[in-house]
């Protein structure tokens, strides 16, 4: 046996409910961990989480709009930039380092007009849910995150309820804290 990856490795792959028509829809990704569509779109958002064992020079995670046929080109390109990554599409947003980027929920005014249209992604890590304002950028989005929630232990799924309720499970306490709009 080689020690080539599977064709499978560092990619989201899409198929059927019954299994079949198995197939790569982006490759090259690292660790993509959450993914959800943009409300009425065929946008399909992810969390990527970059390497951790740089020290200082550890990139930040990325949220990133992803396309059918994309390639991010892991394991030579993490987010460090330069020439190895030319070519590569920008990320919607560059999220904390070393914060194991986990859940993801887009909002579109479910949450009041202060969170507005947003992508919420869950930080395990860092104890934060962040909001990424979505802001139309090109044929994508462009954001900067900042904190929307603080001091759940280890926040990992994230889920918009049909009544417009944000739900945070916390992985550690098992507790799940629901969010609504003032």
């Amino acid at each position: 046996m080689s020690g080539a990856a599977p064709k499978w490795s560092a990619a989201i792959v899409s198929f059927r409910p019954d299994g079949s028509d198995l197939r790569v829809f982006a490759r090259g990704i690292r660790a993509p961990i959450a993914l959800a569509y943009f409300p009425g779109t065929t946008d399909l958002l992810v969390t990527m989480n970059q390497r951790d064992d740089l020290g200082a020079r550890t990139p930040g995670d990325w949220l990133a709009l992803v396309r059918s046929g994309d390639n991010w080109r892991f394991p030579a390109c993490y987010g460090q930039g330069g020439n190895v990554c030319a070519g590569v599409p920008d990320p919607v947003a560059v999220l904390d380092p070393h914060a194991a980027a986990a859940g993801l929920a887009v909002v579109t005014g479910q949450l009041g007009k202060a969170v507005g249209t947003a992508a919420l992604v869950a930080e395990w890590a860092k104890g934060t849910v962040l909001r990424v304002p979505l802001t139309t950028s090109g044929d994508g989005y462009s954001g900067e995150a900042s904190p929307l929630l603080t001091g759940i232990k280890n926040p990992v799924a994230l889920l918009l309820t049909p009544a417009g309720q944000l739900l945070v499970g916390d992985w550690t306490t098992g507790t799940i804290y629901e969010v609504a709009a003032a």
